[in-house]
């Protein structure tokens, strides 16, 4: 398998123990087939997981802790899901962040974070964002360019910023289908 492609800082978005310990998750995956697709980890301890028969189209993952997306999933391009606030609210505890960043330190402290989950059979469309600590139900659909920050729950339609539940889905018509290997 072809490693994923990075953009800024290579350096922190992936490294060998990193793959090493993350690329069986990938392998009945399509990361971007050959597309650009950014994965980082902002810290080490970070973990991103992704099913089986699962396309993540051209996206960005940014992962502080916890980012998981499940089997069967669909997402499309210009996704931008990221498990943190990047920055404290308050300008006090966040005058030294580009410095900081700029020594390879960052003190995450006073940084919201929470894990990212897109349940099994998701459909996330193109240029959707995903704020920390949310929650995508098995079978949602997300329309292009929601802004989710808030759980959505499974078999249901979302849209919108922020994205709110539009309509639900028949979990019963999907029951006895079967994924062929």
């Amino acid at each position: 398998m072809e490693r994923p492609a990075f953009g800024r800082r290579p350096d922190r978005a992936w490294n060998d123990h990193r793959m090493a310990a993350t690329e069986a998750r990938f392998r009945k995956s399509a990361i971007g087939r050959g597309r650009f697709n950014y994965i980082s980890f902002e810290e080490s301890g970070g973990k991103v997981q992704i099913g089986s028969r699962t396309f993540v189209g051209r996206s960005d993952l940014i992962c502080y802790r916890s980012l998981v997306i499940g089997d069967d999933v669909i997402m499309s391009w210009g996704i931008t899901a990221v498990d943190h606030d990047s920055h404290s609210t308050e300008w006090a505890k966040r005058r030294n962040d580009v410095r900081d960043w700029d020594k390879d330190r960052k003190n995450w402290e006073h940084i919201a974070h929470a894990p990212i989950v897109v349940g099994n059979k998701a459909w996330v469309g193109f240029n959707v964002s995903i704020l920390k600590g949310v929650t995508i139900g098995e079978g949602a659909v997300i329309g292009a360019c929601s802004v989710v920050t808030r759980d959505i729950p499974p078999y249901s339609v979302a849209v919108g910023n922020p994205a709110k539940v539009v309509r639900s889905l028949s979990a019963l018509s999907n029951a006895n289908l079967k994924v062929d290997s």
